[in-house]
């Protein structure tokens, strides 16, 4: 669930049981959308195999646009509105909650994370021509500033077939890209990048298959963990900003931190990590979203639903306290 800023003054507070039915009848008004668009495309197609050759194909293009159309003007329609009350009556809430944790945002962020940045560190060997970017926020934890964002990086590939040629979306990652700001000294200079390539489904709206289980999409490590140094080179590449080689700068502590990184995000893998000029870069393959409502939440919770907002800013902060502490000792 997105979240757009919103003058208190416009908002009618409801309570968490009216809001609650609200979001139910709108959820209801979807269901039945989509059981009635169903049901237009079944007629059309039946309708046209029904007809002679291919004069059953007008009626069938016929009953495929009435279709689009009432999933516009029904379901599609509901959910935004349900989506837009959400964030008028919890909006306040969710910057509430970034304010006390991670302060005031500034009015022109001094770390963005962008198209033009993403194609400067390039975080991932698989290629990648889309990215979508969401929920940026820049602030500090414990003096350290920083800044972050959800990030999808994809590419469309069509699949040729005599019959059937259709495209599909190939996510190169999906995880969080994180900056932080003078937590080493400014000569240190590395840059790790995860050797292995691979891919993920993802689904129209944007989000892996699997996307509870990434790790089915990992390539498996079989021959050591990341704390021996002969192995974590096979996994990781070590250079230097320029390009040069750099495994000698590959310390236990940094190796160490990139186990932590990955157990801390339970299902996640660091595809890339670099320390240069006092700031360090983290992309990470992972489930987790920052500063987002997961998918999968009851949207009639209203309570679960705050719960689990704070939840992921928490996680920010577990993270960004591990990277803090793991750098002090560098």
């Amino acid at each position: 669930m997105k979240k757009d800023k919103l003058s208190a003054a416009e908002v009618v507070k409801l309570s968490d049981e009216e809001l609650s039915r609200k979001v139910k009848h709108y959820e209801t008004i979807e269901r039945i959308g989509g059981v009635l668009v169903v049901a237009v495309f079944i007629v059309g197609v039946v309708q046209a195999l029904l007809q002679d050759g291919v004069s059953g194909i007008p009626l069938l293009v016929l009953m495929i646009i009435l279709g689009i159309v009432i999933m516009k003007m029904i379901p599609m329609r509901a959910e935004e509105k349900k989506n837009a009350l959400l964030i008028q009556q919890l909006g306040g809430y969710f910057y509430g909650e970034l304010a006390r944790m991670f302060g005031p945002e500034p009015e022109n962020p001094e770390m963005p994370i962008d198209e033009s940045f993403l194609k400067s560190t390039n975080p991932v060997r698989s290629p990648w021509e889309d990215c979508r970017i969401t929920d940026f926020h820049e602030g500090v934890r414990n003096g350290m500033r920083f800044s972050a964002a959800n990030v999808l990086l994809s590419r469309r590939l069509m699949v040729d077939h005599p019959e059937d040629s259709s495209t599909y979306i190939s996510g190169a990652f999906y995880g969080v890209v994180l900056r932080c700001r003078d937590v080493c000294g400014p000569v240190t200079d590395i840059v790790l990048r995860d050797r292995s390539e691979f891919e993920y489904v993802v689904r129209k709206n944007g989000i892996p298959e699997n996307v509870d289980d990434l790790r089915r999409y990992y390539p498996t490590r079989k021959d050591g963990g990341l704390y021996d140094p002969v192995a974590f080179s096979r996994y990781y590449s070590a250079h230097t900003s320029d390009g040069k080689e750099a495994d000698d700068a590959v310390t236990p502590q940094l190796r160490e931190l990139i186990g932590k990184l990955e157990v801390l995000a339970a299902n996640g893998r660091v595809a890339a990590f670099s320390l240069h000029n006092g700031e360090l870069m983290l992309a990470l393959h992972t489930s987790y979203t920052f500063s987002r409502v997961p998918d999968k939440q009851d949207l009639k919770d209203i309570n679960g639903i705050r719960m689990s907002y704070t939840a992921s800013l928490t996680a920010m902060a577990a993270l960004l306290d591990l990277i803090r502490e793991s750098c002090a000792e560098m």
